[in-house]
């Protein structure tokens, strides 16, 4: 089978039993991320595995995990997904000219949205202004590649050692909020 043949076949699956995911980050991925951004991926869900193999083994990538069954007279199914975003703008790209319709104006959409490297990269400076790039910048970046003002947390620790117990601003209020309950109350 030559190659464009087999891409037609793994087009046509992906047509009829494939999806294009594109949604807005939730909030902890905003809050983790510290930036706002899409969620995309592409998955392939069925209950024939050898069928999910041979399509991953076609486009060369992606991740292929069983879903555990729902009722008990479902039957096992296998999702094939590829969330990284170069693997799906290549995917796309070769799928396009065998998509109809509705799926090629989805393809257009994800790939309208390029992808941003998470960790506030547009950001320049922080919440309180001190700035997050160039040689002026006192930062340090986590393992997941968040990027944080050391002043920003010299002052975080200096108001935890004088106030004591507040940590952060939703102990405060929370403590707040139930001292003017007891003192309404009274």
């Amino acid at each position: 089978m030559r190659k464009v043949d087999k891409i037609a076949w793994a087009a046509g699956l992906f047509e009829g039993e494939g999806s294009i995911v594109i949604r807005p980050y939730s909030r902890k991925q905003v809050k983790f991320f510290r930036c706002n951004g899409w969620t995309r991926m592409l998955r392939v869900a069925m209950t024939d595995e050898d069928v999910v193999k041979k399509f991953r083994d076609v486009v060369g990538v992606g991740k292929i995990h069983p879903v555990a069954r729902k009722k008990p007279h479902y039957k096992d199914q296998y999702v094939w997904v590829c969330s990284d975003w170069p693997n799906i703008k290549r995917i796309l790209n070769l799928f396009l000219p065998f998509l109809c319709a509705r799926r090629t104006a989805k393809a257009f959409e994800m790939l309208s949205k390029p992808a941003r490297k998470p960790g506030g990269i547009t950001k320049t400076h922080c919440k309180r202004g001190h700035p997050l790039r160039g040689r002026r910048a006192n930062v340090y970046i986590t393992k997941g590649g968040v990027i944080h003002c050391r002043a920003c947390q010299r002052v975080r620790q200096d108001k935890y050692k004088t106030e004591g117990r507040y940590f952060t601003t939703a102990q405060y209020f929370h403590d707040y909020y139930l001292n003017q309950k007891k003192a309404n109350a009274a």
